[in-house]
């Protein structure tokens, strides 16, 4: 009896921390994305300046630690805050700041993936020193894989949705492999988006690298604690990962902008659920993974 409840503190010790690390890589993502001190040039130049005031945090600012602090229970809030003051207060950084936070701000704006995706990258890199290699790199695989790590927000979030899996779902009832799942392969059309190389030889290498994040995705199913029917659990997680990287990694823009009156008072822009809700149909699976996880 002693040794089992040595284990269960241990574990539930675990999953604190694990929860705690979650919060500060999610922290870290949103201050290298959305910069929490920041503010735009011409601000700086027509309201600040002559005011002779320095740039603060702004009320958007003020916005993501509110939430941090809701979702995390008060300690997601105070990472926020602490990863965001951190950056030197000088105003070439605050102005920097500004534009990344610009670049990132624009993207729900702009219905076209690979210009978003693009986005996200380059307002990641901002921050970033490049380092001369001594080589040049010529195989294709590891191409692949520099290119993911060079968004460093992909394996960051993908480590975040782990640490979630083991420190949250198991307290949050029905729903949560759902997300997860849903979560795991938002991420896995990031990588099939990012591995497109368009060039000769890159498709079987591309392959391999969704396999092995769905086999990934497959085994975080496990975390939470061992699903009742783990092969029909992890093939129905596998299915919803690899289909969702398929077609939601795929280039797609909509120009259809049309609404449609649907009977609550607000018209239907079909267009726009379309390309936001695309690979939707993966939650099928993801709801049969739950379903037979859970199932006794």
């Amino acid at each position: 009896m002693t040794c089992t409840a040595d284990l269960l503190t241990a574990l539930g010790m675990a999953r604190i921390i694990c929860g705690i690390v979650a919060l500060f890589l999610l922290a870290v993502v949103a201050e290298r994305l959305m910069p929490l001190r920041s503010v735009y040039r011409d601000r700086w130049e027509w309201e600040l300046r002559p005011a002779q005031r320095f740039p603060r945090i702004n009320r958007d600012g003020w916005l993501q630690v509110l939430i941090f602090a809701i979702c995390g229970f008060g300690i997601g809030g105070v990472f926020r805050l602490l990863v965001g003051i951190i950056r030197p207060r000088r105003l070439p950084v605050v102005l920097g700041c500004g534009i990344t936070q610009s670049m990132t701000r624009v993207t729900p704006m702009i219905f076209d993936s690979e210009i978003n995706s693009h986005m996200y990258a380059a307002a990641w890199l901002r921050n970033t020193r490049i380092k001369a290699h001594p080589h040049v790199y010529t195989s294709v695989p590891l191409v692949m894989v520099t290119r993911i790590f060079r968004r460093g927000y992909i394996p960051i979030l993908f480590v975040v949705v782990a640490l979630i899996a083991f420190a949250v779902v198991p307290f949050m009832g029905s729903g949560g492999r759902t997300l997860i799942t849903l979560s795991w392969s938002i991420l896995a059309s990031a990588v099939w988006r990012t591995t497109r190389l368009d060039i000769p030889g890159a498709l079987p290498w591309r392959i391999a690298l969704l396999a092995g994040v769905a086999m990934l995705g497959a085994a975080v199913q496990f975390l939470p604690g061992v699903p009742h029917h783990p092969v029909c659990s992890v093939l129905c997680s596998i299915g919803a990962i690899v289909y969702c990287a398929l077609v939601r990694g795929k280039p797609r823009t909509t120009s259809d902008f049309s609404s449609m009156e649907v009977g609550i008072g607000v018209p239907l822009q079909v267009g726009l659920v379309r390309y936001w809700l695309s690979g939707g149909i993966a939650v099928i699976p993801a709801l049969a993974c739950e379903y037979w996880a859970a199932l006794l």
